[in-house]
């Protein structure tokens, strides 16, 4: 999921994400109805990337329908599998059961203004947040102008970069993994999302081995071995991931809450001044600031009843614990691989002298 405020290029990202992908793997849909993928031709959902458009608000009581409605596709995330029993009329009129199977995995991408998104949804899927800062609008404002002035790569050359993407996926054959060093990854076990979100870090791990199998040795039956170099990628791609799974708040309001730390020196401060630290709109910095006194970030020390509302910054919340401090760095995996090898050709090497001394 995409998280982020409107005119951010949630949707610019999306599409780039989607004109890489081989057309024929792509299921794209601007809307998706609660009972669509169980209808759908069998097997045309395997192995496709479905994307979809915006997801729409939860009104107020109404969380449990709005559950209800993505159920089928929290089932194919997890599963990777639908199965459904019907009443169905037959041609001789009676009714009966039918099963309804349809077979996955697939791969799910959609964009959201909303804060946070139900747990059920958001504990299968990985948090991605657009860069709303200022130098961020300066870069796109600038490579928009370049873009009138004609001093850009041209539509053919883009075109062409996306013919190479799409060739080499096309390329790609199916192949187990093996990551030998799993059991010295490790994250934070105070949050029970860390059952789901270990295996996406396992996955990811998965992929970029996947990504680079015709510069891997296959071995004898048929798998290859993920590298320190494929946990170096995935270690890059899922750390900022992983701290927005792990964090209290959603990335906009940690945003929020960065723009505060670096902008308010004493006293307290208002909405008005989140406004102009942040960029955004009132409504989106009214949210941000509810959630940040929620998790006890913010203190709200006036407003209500016609006055201004205002805030201080508490100390003891203004910066975030390095919850994922236990995670190993690619360095120190490294060089723990080297550790265990020498220790492992060692114990080999005693192991030969023993055998060859005389009884």
């Amino acid at each position: 999921t995409v998280k982020a405020s409107s005119s951010s290029g949630k949707s610019f990202v999306t599409e780039v994400i989607t004109s890489l992908m081989p057309e024929e793997e792509v299921l794209a849909a601007t809307d998706i109805t609660a009972n669509a993928l169980y209808y759908m031709i069998p097997g045309s959902l395997k192995h496709k990337l479905v994307v979809v458009g915006e997801r729409k608000h939860a009104s107020v009581g109404n969380e449990a329908d709005s559950a209800n409605a993505t159920l089928a596709l929290r089932e194919m995330m997890s599963r990777g599998r639908l199965d459904k029993l019907v009443p169905m009329r037959t041609e001789g009129g009676t009714m009966m059961t039918a099963h309804i199977v349809q077979e996955g995995p697939i791969a799910y991408l959609e964009t959201t203004t909303q804060q946070e998104i139900s747990e059920e949804d958001a504990t299968r899927m990985l948090s991605l947040a657009t860069d709303e800062s200022n130098h961020q609008t300066a870069a796109i404002m600038a490579i928009q102008a370049q873009q009138a002035a004609w001093k850009v790569v041209l539509p053919e050359e883009v075109e062409q970069i996306r013919q190479k993407h799409r060739a080499a996926q096309r390329m790609l054959r199916p192949m187990k993994v093996r990551i030998s060093f799993a059991e010295k990854l490790d994250l934070p076990t105070s949050k029970l999302v860390a059952r789901r979100a270990f295996p996406q870090l396992l996955g990811c791990i998965e992929s970029v081995a996947l990504l680079w199998q015709f510069q891997k040795p296959i071995q004898k039956d048929g798998h290859i071995e993920a590298s320190n170099l494929d946990y170096a990628i995935a270690y890059e791609v899922m750390l900022p991931i992983l701290h927005r799974t792990f964090a209290p708040v959603s990335q906009r309001a940690l945003d929020l809450l960065v723009n505060i730390g670096d902008n308010h020196t004493i006293g307290s401060f208002t909405r008005a001044d989140c406004v102009k630290w942040a960029g955004v709109g009132l409504t989106e910095v009214r949210n941000r600031l509810s959630l940040l006194v929620e998790a006890g970030m913010v203190e709200q020390v006036g407003g209500g009843k016609g006055l201004r509302y205002s805030y201080r910054l508490l100390p003891s919340k203004s910066t975030l614990p390095p919850s994922l401090a236990g995670l190993i760095t690619p360095d120190a995996l490294r060089k723990q691989i080297k550790k265990d090898k020498l220790a492992k050709k060692s114990t080999e090497t005693a192991g030969k002298k023993a055998k060859g001394k005389p009884k």
